[in-house]
Order: C-alpha cells, then structure tokens, then sequence
C-alpha cells in the first residue's frame, strides 16, 4: 500500500529542488521572510528575553533557502536549520519521519531548544497534529513553538484550486483553519496559545502559479493564555520595531484575493 505522506513529501521535495536556485530572488519570498520574523521578535506574546544573542538555540523546520533564519541571526546564538548564528548549519533530515531513537545528526536532540519556529510550511504537511507533536518535543522545557502560515478563507481555496502546481504540493487546501491550528497545538502539551492574525497579502493567480501583490501588518491577537540549513556568512540586520511592516511594497497589480497570515505562539509545559 502506498503512503501518502511519503509520497507527498517526495512531490515537496521535487517542486522546491527546481524552485530552490530563483527562490530568494523572489521580492515577495524577501519581503515575507522579513516581515514575519519582525513580528516574531516583537510579539507581545513572547518574554522579552526569548531571542537572546548570548543563549538562544532555534531549530527553523523547513527553512528552505534560509530566509527567516538570516532574519533571525542577530537575535540567537545558533540556529539549526533542519545554527552558530556567524555561521548557521543546515541539517538535510526528515523529523517527521525519523524511527524511535533515531537522530539527523548531533547537534539535533530532542528536548534541546528554546524555539522551533515553522513558517509557511504546515499546509504542506500530510498531519499537523504529528508534526506539533514531534517539533514540540524538540523544546526544551517551557520552550516556544511558534508557526506562521496561512488562514484558510473562501478567497485562499479557490486561489489554490486554480493552481495545479500547489495542489500538487499542499495536503490543506487553502490553508488551515485558526482554531484548528489552537486545537492541535494545546493537544500537543503547549500551554498559553496565541494566535496573531495581523499579516495580510493580496494574491492573484496568472497562468500556472500566484502572484503576491502587497502585503501589511495589521492585525489581533486570539489567546488562552499569559502574556509574558547550508551555510551563511553574513548576518542580515533586520528593523525592530512595533511588528508593523517597514519595508517596500512588492510591485504588483493592487487586485486579487486578500490573503491572510497568522503567527501562532504555544510554550511547553
């Protein structure tokens, strides 16, 4: 019998081989990278002392060319992409598949960072439940995970139903729903989970794929709780401020389908 899940990570694996060499030229992949770490490091949800330069160890799952990781450099003492933030390491491993005791490499043990951070990536996976379930137990206690993607919305579902290729790629359609996302993440053993709804995109499907057009940060919270990859040389210093976007708007047509994407915060308990 064949395994979906394999199978699906197979047409992953193959799609984004091709993407890999024109993805960071991309303005939107840039723009994107940027603005979600900024509202990572100033979420009013996270402790101020969460991103620290000194102590910090973050494993960004799915990193693909490592875009969110150069945002995050300044702001951790080694990033696992799969870092030392001078010189930040990839590790080519499947977490979600590993057999009990196995390791990617050392370096990669469970229970040993205080952020695993996923971006853009859980509408890919066959089972988010399995995937918050296995990236929580790379926490150390009372750790963050934290998983930006997209709010599934009529407008988001029929963009992905007009484009092959993603239907190809994607097990979620349109995106994923909030409050399954909340659901699945306190199933998992996370306490205190807060959903950030502020980034939102127009999207606009030409020819075979999508075109993002602009994209804002303004947005709220939903909470249940308190407040509180290969190698790169150079860090990027990336604006700190109130979360909000500072950067250019991606030239574009000003139509298409409003897009949302959500920040979600949990911490191990």
């Amino acid at each position: 019998m064949s395994n979906p899940a394999a199978g699906l990570t197979q047409k992953n694996l193959d799609y984004y081989d091709k993407e890999a060499s024109t993805y960071a030229l991309d303005p939107f992949k840039l723009h994107l990278a940027r603005l979600i770490s900024s509202t990572i490091i100033t979420s009013p949800s996270l402790p101020s002392t969460t991103f620290t330069e000194s102590s910090t160890r973050i494993l960004d799952f799915t990193c693909g060319v490592g875009l969110l990781s150069q945002c995050l450099t300044s702001h951790a003492k080694e990033i696992e992409q799969g870092l030392e933030a001078t010189d930040m390491r990839g590790v080519c491993a499947d977490l979600l598949s590993l057999g009990k005791g196995e390791k990617p490499e050392p370096g990669v043990e469970k229970g040993s960072f205080d952020v695993v951070v996923c971006s853009m990536s859980y509408h890919h996976f066959h089972s988010i439940s399995h995937a918050t379930q296995v990236l929580t137990s790379y926490l150390k206690p009372s750790g963050y995970l934290i998983v930006a993607d997209i709010a599934r919305t009529p407008d988001t579902v029929r963009v992905f139903q007009r484009n092959e290729d993603i239907r190809e790629v994607v097990s979620h359609v349109g995106g994923l729903e909030v409050e399954e996302v909340r659901r699945i993440m306190r199933e998992a053993g996370l306490g205190g989970v807060v959903v950030d709804e502020r980034l939102r995109f127009k999207i606009r499907v030409r020819g075979g794929g999508c075109k993002h057009t602009h994209g804002h940060g303004d947005g709220h919270s939903h909470g249940d709780g308190h407040k509180h990859g290969h190698k790169h040389e150079e860090k990027e210093k990336k604006d700190e401020g109130d979360g909000k976007d500072r950067c250019p708007e991606v030239p574009g047509d000003k139509g298409g389908q409003p897009m949302s994407i959500f920040i979600a915060i949990g911490q191990k308990q």
